[in-house]
């Protein structure tokens, strides 16, 4: 099995690193305000407990969500199958499905085209292309490869 990394825009990993930062902002301050207010007040109706345990468990949720994205965001290609993973979605092709790769060098898009028509564009940094093109005409040698300068 082969990995290769997603390539995260700087934006983007900037805002998933922020999503972060909320997400436990979020928590601890849900938290604070829950023990004190339950320390004063000491009523436990369902209201109160729902407002403050929400907030808590979707501020783990993004947390989760958002460190597993930066964490384990990657193609693996396996010897039938694609999978993307994005954090804790992940998806599979199998690879004896993809009809052709397609390089479109003006704008340095990695694409691949599938029996059904579908798509989808490969991002990884560029110069690791070659080995994953490479790796699927490997296990697939009916694949089309072609490399155009057009759109």
């Amino acid at each position: 099995m082969k990995k290769y990394p997603y390539l995260f825009t700087k934006t983007i990993k900037t805002l998933l690193y922020v999503l972060a930062v909320l997400c436990v902002v979020c928590v601890v301050y849900t938290g604070y305000r829950a023990v004190t207010y339950f320390l004063v007040d000491h009523d436990f109706d369902f209201y109160q407990i729902l407002n403050r345990s929400i907030p808590i468990l979707v501020g783990i949720f993004g947390f989760v969500v958002s460190v597993s994205m930066l964490k384990e965001s990657c193609y693996e290609i396996t010897e039938n199958k694609l999978i993307t993973r994005f954090g804790i979605l992940s998806s599979s092709y199998d690879i004896k499905d993809i009809e052709k790769i397609q390089l479109f060098q003006k704008t340095k898009k990695l694409t691949l085209f599938f029996r059904d028509g579908k798509y989808t564009v490969i991002v990884v940094k560029e110069e690791w292309y070659r080995d994953f093109i490479d790796e699927l005409l490997k296990r697939n040698k009916g694949i089309f490869y072609s490399a155009s300068a057009e759109e």
